[in-house]
C-alpha cells in the first residue's frame, strides 16, 4: 500500500493546511526527518512544485536524487512571453533546485495553461529531450479532468478526490483513464487535515463543515474504521 502513496511536499515549503497544528512550516531538520521516515516506510513518489515556497530546494538539499524514487514537479503559472522557451527554462530551474537530471513527471499547475498550445509544446519538447518522462496537469473541476483524460499528450492527471469530493465518480473519467493508459494521482485525501479534525475543536471559519464531519464519524464508527483508514479506502 505505501509504495502506491505519493508524498506531497507543499507543507515543507509553506505554512499549509487547515489543520496545521504547529501553525508554521516545518524546520529544515523536521522536513529532513519527514523525508527520511517516508523513505523508510516505502514511499517512492514525491510531489512538489516551484510555487511551494522552497520545497524543491529542501528536496534537493536532502539528496532526494540519491534514492530510487520518482519526483513530480509543476509549472509556475503565468508564463506570458517566449512561452515555449520559458516553459523549458522553468523545468530546468526545477531540476537545478532538485539536483536532478530528469523528472518522472511535470504537471501544468494552473489548468488554464492546459489550454495553451505553446505551453503544451514546451512540455512535449522537454519530454522528447528526456528532461521529463511524463507530462500532465493538475485539475480541480470535472470538466477539465474529462478534457485532460481525452487529450493526446497527457500521461499524468492529478485530481482532488476524497470522501467529500467524488464528483468524478458520476462521469466516465476513470474508465477513460484506464482505456487511455493515463496514470491518476488523487490529492487532498484528508482535505488539508479537515477529515482528521476533532469536531469539538474546529475553528469558526470551518463550522459549516461540522455536520458533515459528524456524519462521517458516525459512519466510520459503525464500520470500525479510523478516520485515516476511511479517508484512504473510499
Amino acid at each position: 500500500m505505501l509504495n502506491r502513496l505519493c508524498l506531497g511536499t507543499v507543507q515543507l515549503g509553506l505554512k499549509y493546511g487547515v489543520n496545521n497544528i504547529i501553525k508554521r512550516k516545518p524546520s529544515r531538520d523536521e522536513s529532513n526527518e519527514l523525508l527520511k521516515k517516508s523513505l523508510e516506510v516505502g514511499i517512492s513518489t514525491f510531489d512538489t512544485a516551484s510555487v511551494y515556497g522552497n520545497a524543491e530546494e529542501i528536496l534537493g538539499d536532502f539528496g532526494i536524487g540519491n534514492y530510487n524514487v520518482n519526483v513530480i514537479s509543476k509549472l509556475k503559472p503565468g508564463i506570458k512571453e517566449c512561452i515555449i522557451e520559458n516553459t523549458k527554462n522553468e523545468i530546468m530551474a526545477s531540476l537545478k533546485r532538485l539536483r536532478l537530471s530528469s523528472l518522472d513527471g511535470y504537471l501544468i499547475h494552473d489548468v488554464e495553461d492546459f489550454y495553451n498550445k505553446d505551453i503544451v509544446k514546451g512540455l512535449q519538447i522537454c519530454k522528447e529531450e528526456r528532461f521529463v518522462k511524463n507530462i500532465g496537469v493538475s485539475i480541480y473541476e470535472p470538466e477539465d479532468a474529462l478534457n485532460a483524460v481525452k487529450s493526446s499528450f497527457v500521461d499524468y492527471i492529478q485530481i482532488p478526490y476524497n470522501v467529500f469530493d467524488q464528483r468524478l465518480n458520476q462521469t466516465d473519467f476513470f474508465e477513460l483513464a484506464e482505456k487511455n493508459k493515463i496514470k491518476i494521482f488523487a490529492r487532498s485525501s484528508f482535505l488539508q487535515g479537515l477529515l482528521l479534525m476533532d469536531v469539538n475543536k474546529m475553528p469558526p471559519y470551518l463550522i459549516d463543515a461540522k455536520p458533515y464531519l459528524i456524519e462521517f464519524e458516525k459512519i466510520i464508527k459503525e464500520y470500525g474504521f479510523s478516520k485515516a483508514e476511511a479517508s484512504f479506502f473510499i
